[in-house]
């Protein structure tokens, strides 16, 4: 077990499970904004403080990455996990402040649904990546690496469908360019969850 021969390297993982926190705690911001659209601003500085804190974490993986010789799985890998779970959260900040920006305060159901598969995905990720450390139980880990693949391939068609009936049904151009940019994000959100969702697996299959 990598835990039995590199004791060491425990800041790798307390890093990783920081990081993971600030994902869960990012999209449950993005749940709130949602549920607030008449006043979204105290969700909005909680985002950014999340989103400051996982700059500071990828810094700090970054600096243990240089500085350590021997890692517990292959820097590539490390390098990887640790990106993907800061572009999320950059890119949930970025989809929660545009809501606010363009100052929404009606939004299509799907969007809400769309929101909620994000923090469900960060939570199975957020599981799995909890267990690397061990890897006593790639099962249950490749099992929530599967679960976010089935729940971004859902997510990914309604956000099809709900783009075709906004060309469809809204007659306001700004309004619809606003919501094409929301569901543009919210697009590469349910892509960056199987991305590293990938990295997790890879991980899992190298080393278990």
């Amino acid at each position: 077990m990598l835990k039995k021969f590199l004791p060491q390297e425990d800041n790798f993982f307390k890093l990783f499970n920081e990081a993971v926190t600030q994902l869960v705690d990012v999209t449950r911001a993005h749940q709130a904004i949602l549920a607030n659209l008449d006043n979204p601003s105290q969700y909005i500085q909680e985002i950014q403080k999340i989103e400051r804190a996982g700059d500071k974490t990828i810094r700090a993986t970054f600096h243990l990455l240089h500085k350590t010789f021997i890692t517990p799985f292959d820097r590539y890998d490390i390098h990887r996990l640790a990106s993907k779970l800061d572009n999320l959260v950059d890119a949930i900040t970025s989809n929660a402040l545009n809501i606010s920006f363009y100052e929404l305060r009606v939004l299509p159901a799907e969007m809400t649904i769309i929101v909620n598969s994000s923090h469900r995905c960060a939570k199975m990720i957020q599981t799995a990546i909890g267990q690397l450390k061990s890897l006593q139980n790639t099962a249950e880990i490749l099992k929530a690496c599967d679960a976010v693949s089935d729940v971004r391939a859902t997510a990914q068609e309604l956000i099809l469908a709900a783009i075709g009936r906004l060309f469809k049904d809204e007659n306001d151009i700004k309004q619809l360019l606003k919501l094409r940019e929301i569901y543009d994000g919210l697009k590469d959100i349910m892509i960056g969850y199987q991305e590293l969702a990938n990295v997790v697996r890879t991980i899992v299959l190298e080393y278990a």
